[in-house]
C-alpha cells in the first residue's frame, strides 16, 4: 500500500510529459504546414536580422523575464499594406516570444513559469524621430485613480492605453482620431512600439487561422493585424518623416 501513492505520482508525471510531447508535435506540424503552404514565408530565428538579445534590449514589450528568454516558431515574409494611401510591401516577421518568470511557493524555493506572447514586426518606409510605446493602461489607470504617460483628448483612449513618448507634439501627430479609433476597436490589451524604422505589435490577436492548429494559427493573424495597423498610421506622419515620400514612389514599396 505504501508504494501506491508513488506509483500514482509517477503515472501522472508520465501522462503529463506525454501530453507536453504531443502538444509540441502538433504545434510543429502546424508550423510546418504554414511554411509549406505559403512560399513567401521563410523560417527565421532572427526576425528582420534582429537576434533575440537585440530585440529584447530594444523592445519594452518583449520581457527578459527572470531567467531565460527567446523566440520560437518564427516566420518572415512580405506583408502588403497601404502607406499614406499608397500600396506598400513591407518586410514582416511573426513569432512567439517566451520568457521564464520566477514564482515563489510556500517553501520559498524558486520555480519558473514560462510565459508566451505573439509578436509581429515590420520595417517601415521611414524612421520615426523618437520612440513611441502604446500599451495597456493599468487597472488603477482605467479606474482613473492614477494614470501615466501622455494624455490625449479622448478619455476613453486614455482609460485603455498608456502612451510613452518623449515628444508631446509627435505623440499628437501620430495618434490622430482615426488611429485612436482603430486601436480601441482591435488592439486593446496589446502593445505597439515604433522604434526607428521598426514597428512592433505584441499580444494575442482576436482572430486566428482556423486551418492551423495550436497557437500557430495566431501567426498569420498577427501579420494581418500589423498590416492593418500600418495602414491606419496617419498621412501627416509620413509627410513629416524624412525620406518617407521618396521611398513610397519606389515600385512595390521597396527602396
Amino acid at each position: 500500500m505504501g508504494l501506491l501513492p508513488f506509483l500514482l505520482v509517477g503515472l501522472l508525471a508520465v501522462v503529463g510529459l506525454l501530453g507536453i510531447h504531443l502538444h509540441r508535435q502538433r504545434r510543429q506540424r502546424a508550423w510546418d504546414r504554414l511554411v509549406t503552404r505559403d512560399p513567401a514565408l521563410e523560417p527565421t530565428a532572427a526576425p528582420l536580422g534582429w537576434d533575440r538579445h537585440r530585440l529584447q534590449a530594444t523592445c519594452a514589450s518583449l520581457p527578459e523575464g527572470d531567467r531565460r528568454y527567446g523566440l520560437e516558431l518564427g516566420v518572415e515574409g512580405p506583408v502588403t499594406t497601404t502607406v499614406s494611401g499608397q500600396r506598400a510591401v513591407l518586410p514582416c516577421a511573426a513569432f512567439r516570444w517566451w520568457y521564464e518568470q520566477r514564482r515563489h511557493d510556500q517553501q520559498h524555493s524558486h520555480r519558473y513559469r514560462t510565459r508566451r506572447t505573439t509578436v509581429a514586426i515590420a520595417r517601415l518606409p521611414a524612421a520615426v524621430p523618437t520612440p513611441v510605446r502604446i500599451g495597456p493602461e493599468s487597472v488603477l489607470g482605467r479606474l482613473g485613480v492614477t494614470r501615466g504617460g501622455r494624455q490625449l483628448e479622448s478619455s476613453e483612449f486614455n482609460r485603455r492605453f498608456r502612451v510613452e513618448c518623449p515628444d508631446d507634439r509627435f505623440a499628437v501627430l501620430l495618434l490622430d482620431a482615426d488611429l485612436q479609433a482603430t486601436l480601441l476597436d482591435a488592439y486593446q490589451g496589446r502593445s505597439v512600439e515604433l522604434i526607428g524604422d521598426l514597428v512592433v505589435l505584441e499580444g494575442t490577436p482576436a482572430h486566428r487561422d482556423g486551418s492551423l492548429g495550436s497557437v500557430v494559427g495566431q501567426l498569420p493573424a498577427v501579420r494581418q493585424d500589423l498590416g492593418r495597423l500600418v495602414a491606419a498610421l496617419p498621412s501627416q506622419l509620413w509627410r513629416q518623416l524624412e525620406g518617407g515620400r521618396t521611398h513610397l514612389r519606389q515600385p512595390g514599396g521597396h527602396p
